[in-house]
């Protein structure tokens, strides 16, 4: 009886995972950074990129989706035609450039407007 009401130790959690963007290293490297918390909390691991591997990353994941969305959907309608194949997967690998480009213009917007919060311009 006594065995059953000894407290255990609480077991130990998966620590957490956040990413910030920044380019505070200088030299673009990837830092990981651990934060103990006490016992019976979750450690937090800090990942900092820069910019640029956060806007390439969003860049290739945008124009992938898009790639294979657009070959799936081709592909099933344009099957007899195989000839034609060739021509359907360029134009669908510039469609999904484009939709690419879009997004990145809209992640610099994005990046361009905090940018003024953080540095407000002279307002006439």
């Amino acid at each position: 009886m006594t065995d059953e009401l000894k407290m255990s130790e609480p077991e130990p959690m998966a620590p957490m995972q956040a990413t910030v963007i920044s380019s505070g290293t200088g030299d673009g490297s990837i830092v990981k950074q651990v934060i103990e918390t006490p016992a019976g909390q979750p450690n937090i691991i800090i990942r900092v990129i820069s910019p640029l591997f956060a806007l390439s990353i969003r860049f290739a994941e945008t124009f992938l989706t898009a790639f294979m969305g657009g070959t799936g959907l081709d592909t099933i309608t344009t099957w007899a035609q195989i000839v034609d194949l060739k021509v359907s997967v360029e134009t669908i690998f510039y469609l999904a450039l484009a939709t690419a480009a879009l997004g990145l213009g809209k992640d610099l917007i994005v990046i361009l407007g905090r940018l003024k919060q953080k540095y407000p311009l002279l307002d006439v």
